[in-house]
């Protein structure tokens, strides 16, 4: 029987697929649509009941990329003046993203197919939701 390490499949210096970033929030894909529900941390951490929104793929790029963008700013005004823009132009479209940020969590819908439904992700899940659902649209858009 030959060692693992000299088996041919089994190559050490390949480097190692990056991991997927962690969030609470469950993602998924099916029929054409990105799937988000609210995790059971944050229906914990929040009080909240599990939401479930159906984002176009096109809605779901669009809101990842304001979220990855209020992301490289600390502060919540900051965040809030940056979404409250962005908002105004999304709301143009239609359906169109829904973002709201707090203190605590990013919450976010699609109207007005959304009827007001909002998911919950805690801050620090946003990262690992942002991927997770960038990585899911765009695999949607691929098939």
């Amino acid at each position: 029987m030959e060692p693992l390490a000299q088996h041919p499949a089994h190559d050490a210096s390949a480097p190692l697929a990056p991991a997927t970033p962690t969030t609470d929030a469950i993602v998924s894909g099916g029929g054409g649509l990105v799937f988000v529900t609210t995790g059971e941390i944050a229906c914990a951490a929040l009080g909240a009941y599990p939401d479930q929104v159906a984002l176009t793929p096109v809605v779901a790029l669009r809101v990842a990329e304001v979220i990855r963008v209020v992301l490289q700013y600390p502060d919540l005004a900051t965040r809030a003046a940056i979404v409250d823009e962005w908002q105004a132009g999304e709301g143009q479209a239609v359906p169109h993203g829904r973002v709201v940020l707090d203190e605590r969590a990013v919450h976010v819908g699609i109207e007005p197919l959304g009827a007001g439904t909002l998911v919950s992700v805690l801050w620090e899940h946003v990262p690992g939701f942002v991927w997770q659902v960038e990585y899911m649209a765009r695999q949607l858009q691929a098939r």
